[in-house]
């Protein structure tokens, strides 16, 4: 073997062993970014819900049922780590991640998502918490604010 195969074939190792550490960090990026998917599906679910949209409540509860069941088999088979995990996963699904299986898992992540959704609505004011006394108590109106959400979400893309 030449010295000059040897260092081409030298180069191309190189060059394909950086391919492959680069797709696998893309790979745990993907991997993680499952949770915010998962995460934006159920919330977006409950305002198409809330909005009276029953069949794309019923899509998107199955866009975050796929997304959260392949994050948290990612999460068990470690291949998310912990820094791509910090700066990719929503704080909703750090605070409630946690249980004896997947589907409770999944289980506390949707009531959260959920609440978070049902709250934006109801409860809050453009990100900002009312007094009891102002809740939006009327159909009509949470409808529309829940449709609101659902446009400003950009939910109709959640795939």
């Amino acid at each position: 073997m030449s010295a000059k195969y040897a260092a081409l074939v030298g180069l191309t190792t190189s060059a394909l062993m950086a391919i492959t550490d680069v797709s696998v960090a893309q790979s745990a990026v993907e991997k993680a970014r499952q949770a915010r998917t998962m995460w934006s599906a159920f919330q977006c679910g409950i305002y198409a819900e809330m909005s009276g949209e029953r069949q794309e409540q019923a899509r998107l509860f199955v866009v975050g049922i796929k997304a959260g069941r392949d994050f948290i088999d990612a999460i068990n088979k470690n291949q998310i780590p912990p820094e791509v995990a910090k700066r990719e996963v929503p704080i909703g699904v750090n605070l409630v991640f946690g249980g004896p299986t997947p589907d409770f898992i999944l289980g506390r992540i949707f009531e959260s998502a959920s609440n978070d959704a049902f709250d934006d609505v109801v409860k809050k004011d453009n990100g900002i918490a009312l007094e009891n006394s102002k809740w939006i108590m009327d159909s009509e109106l949470r409808k529309a604010k829940a449709k609101t959400q659902y446009l400003k979400g950009n939910c109709v893309i959640v795939k």
